[in-house]
């Protein structure tokens, strides 16, 4: 080959490959900030989609609990203070600064909620006696568990002749085959006579077994794949009820486990009989499967690599037509999906979704191409348009695969959607969708961040199309779960519910006037569900560290709260009223309106629950302390106002008297005011006794 082609080749290398850092200057140096946060710069912004100059910010970005892409940053800090100044921006009426109250209040009690001790701060067994206030060893507390668990469930799970009880993982598969016959009496057939109170109950107890011998199983027989099938057993069916941490233990023990025995390795399956090697291929298949999952929820990367993967697909899936060489665009348009082997289609739909979920993870929000810390440090030495360009390329391609996605794997799952398992692949194809798109508009944001402003419109339409796919897969996805009226599919809907209507908020406030009112009945009518479920079942005198409970409890309230925001923006926007607005709910449904009244009124039950928590967390200092940073002027003198300060008039409880713009009682003066003032506690006390404040029992001032 010639000199001067290895030249021009060797010239194509980007910069961002090589390390230019000073050693000397490196290891001397002793400053306060970060060595990340000198390198990067003042260059560096958008490392999520809500944060500006993240080296000014006081607040955390990004949680130690999850990784950069989660869905969850929406209710971080910087997250809420984004939706926060949008509030603040656009009006400076009463409803606003109530809703900005609810925001900060709402995430005062959900931390305070999460600071009791948990399972996931304690052994198990120490966690249920303190819950019960029992004072005794663990075997006793054992055998205190087991008399509390169902005579019927204990009854279907009669294995006394296969299974002996001698070893911790004996006790770990029995809490298991509890736990599959207990949950048996969540489907269709038997939900309308449930007691759900009395079966979260009956979970929590059978799962505090399983987690207690889980720990105790840890470290012994690592190569025991009947231990690895509990696991995964455990996974499906407490996936929508429990925190992520919980999760997450288990997740990281099967995603080493399956590694370990060689699950993923064709060559471990040969010499196997054919019986075995099916079980152990779904059994991979499984594993690989909640790893991705939990990527999803979490924004992380991958605990099981893409490349350390070569296991046939289970037989029966070949069977549809495909097989583990194709690539996601040949899997789609090759498989033969039969109404007749509906089991076997939901296998190959989470197989397809794991490796779509890997493409978009490894290939792009985790591929060094895209996220060096290189390519932000010193942006002008690099060919940061050709990282755009190729950039661009990668997303089309994925968008295409999404788009494949839905002409023909979504008509199939919802024109089959009564079945339960398929309505469960067709709800985490959704949610997947939404975390993918969300996390590539990040990257996108933060690459386009970087290159000149004549520069950034090449990505403009990759970002207009993340906001338009994933507010429409929110929107169908929510439209599905109101045309299920079965109780077991709406609480299995509750895990991802709450980010679909962040998402759904965030485009509200994006886009105000592009929003038609059907997608507030669509917010109404889900919140709607979930309120009824809370209501109608005997599970509002639960106890409040049920894990789920706690779940629905937190997540409906935030509904309540989103909703709220999404009807300000509307009403802002169309430049109505809310009685025009509660008008229009009602075409949809009586019920549309209630909930539409309930979100605008003040007075409603999920607000007083949380106003009449006192307990403060790190967030309020931290939204205040971003406020006043990017806000400035606006926050202390235009919008929340300080026309009081300098009056003589001052009322009793240090805020000013309302401004002619109010009805009679007092205005909240500035939010900073409001939210820290010493004398809140008994405001808040008088403003539910006294209508004279404001605030009538009818609803919320206008």
């Amino acid at each position: 080959m010639d000199l001067s082609i290895i030249c021009s080749e060797l010239e194509k290398i980007q910069p961002q490959l090589y390390v230019n850092l000073d050693n000397d200057k490196i290891s001397s140096y002793n400053g306060t900030r970060s060595l990340e946060s000198e390198i990067l710069g003042k260059q560096s912004k958008f490392l999520n989609r809500f944060s500006n100059a993240f080296e000014s910010n006081t607040a955390q970005n990004v949680s130690v609990y999850f990784g950069v892409y989660s869905p969850l940053l929406y209710f971080t800090s910087t997250g809420i203070s984004w939706i926060t100044k949008k509030l603040i921006s656009c009006s400076d009426d009463r409803g606003t600064r109530e809703t900005v109250y609810l925001i900060l209040k709402f995430l005062d009690a959900s931390s305070a909620s999460h600071n009791s001790p948990k399972v996931t701060s304690m052994p198990p067994l120490d966690y249920y006696a303190k819950l019960n206030g029992l004072q005794c060893g663990n075997d006793v507390l054992i055998q205190h568990i087991m008399s509390g668990i169902s005579s019927d469930v204990k009854d279907n799970a009669n294995t006394s002749q296969s299974i002996k009880f001698d070893k911790p993982t004996d006790w770990l598969m029995y809490g298991v085959l509890l736990m599959e016959k207990h949950h048996k009496t969540l489907d269709r057939a038997s939900s309308n006579s449930l007691s759900l109170k009395n079966f979260l109950e009956q979970d929590e107890l059978i799962f505090c077994l399983c987690v207690e011998y889980f720990e105790r199983s840890i470290f012994s027989a690592m190569h025991d794949l009947t231990i690895l099938k509990g696991l995964v057993s455990l996974m499906k069916h407490r996936y929508w009820i429990d925190d992520y941490f919980v999760l997450g233990r288990i997740i990281c023990t099967m995603s080493r486990r399956s590694l370990d025995a060689g699950l993923n390795r064709w060559e471990y399956y040969i010499g196997q009989e054919e019986e075995t090697a099916e079980e152990n291929r779904k059994l991979w298949w499984d594993c690989y499967w909640w790893d991705r999952w939990f990527m999803l929820a979490t924004g992380k990367q991958p605990l099981i690599p893409d490349e350390m993967t070569s296991c046939l697909f289970p037989k029966q899936v070949i069977g549809l037509g495909v097989d583990d060489s194709m690539d996601c665009f040949t899997l789609i348009d090759l498989v033969e999906l039969d109404p007749v082997k509906l089991d076997i289609c939901v296998s190959f739909g989470y197989i397809l979704l794991t490796k779509i979920i890997t493409m978009v993870f490894s290939g792009l929000l985790y591929n060094r191409k895209f996220t060096d810390y290189r390519l932000f440090a010193m942006p002008d030495t690099k060919d940061l348009n050709g990282t755009a360009r190729q950039l661009k390329v990668e997303f089309l391609e994925i968008n295409r695969i999404f788009q494949r996605v839905q002409d023909k794997i979504i008509p199939f799952l919802k024109h089959h959607s009564e079945n339960t398992y398929i309505f469960e692949l067709y709800t985490h194809f959704g949610f997947a969708k939404v975390c993918c798109f969300q996390g590539m508009e990040s990257l996108i944001l933060r690459i386009q961040n970087l290159l000149q402003s004549s520069e950034k419109a090449a990505l403009d339409i990759c970002i207009k199309q993340t906001r338009t796919q994933t507010f429409e897969t929110s929107v169908d996805i929510l439209t599905e779960t109101i045309k299920s009226r079965d109780t077991s599919h709406i609480i299995k809907c509750s895990w991802f519910v709450y980010v679909i209507l962040m998402s759904i908020t965030s485009y509200f406030i994006e886009n105000p006037r592009k929003t038609p009112v059907y997608y507030l009945s669509l917010m109404c009518g889900v919140i709607g569900l979930f309120n009824d479920v809370l209501m109608s079942f005997d599970i509002i005198d639960l106890k409040g560290n049920n894990a789920f409970y706690r779940k629905l409890k937190t997540g409906t309230t935030m509904s309540f709260i989103l909703t709220r925001i999404c009807c300000q923006v509307y009403t802002r926007s169309q430049e109505t009223s809310n009685e025009l607005l509660l008008h229009e709910l009602e075409e949809f449904g009586q019920g549309c309106s209630d909930i539409g009244q309930a979100v605008l009124n003040i007075e409603c039950i999920w607000y007083k629950n949380i106003i009449g928590n006192h307990k403060e967390s790190s967030f309020r200092q931290e939204i205040l302390n971003i406020l006043d940073r990017d806000m400035g002027d606006l926050v202390n003198n235009k919008v929340i106002g300080v026309q009081g300060k300098n009056d003589n008039a001052a009322n009793y409880w240090g805020f000013p008297v309302s401004n002619p713009g109010f009805p009679i009682g007092m205005d909240f003066g500035s939010l900073e005011n409001f939210v820290t003032s010493n004398s809140l506690p008994d405001f808040l006390n008088v403003l539910w006794d006294d209508t004279e404040l404001g605030i009538s029992k009818g609803g919320r001032a206008e």
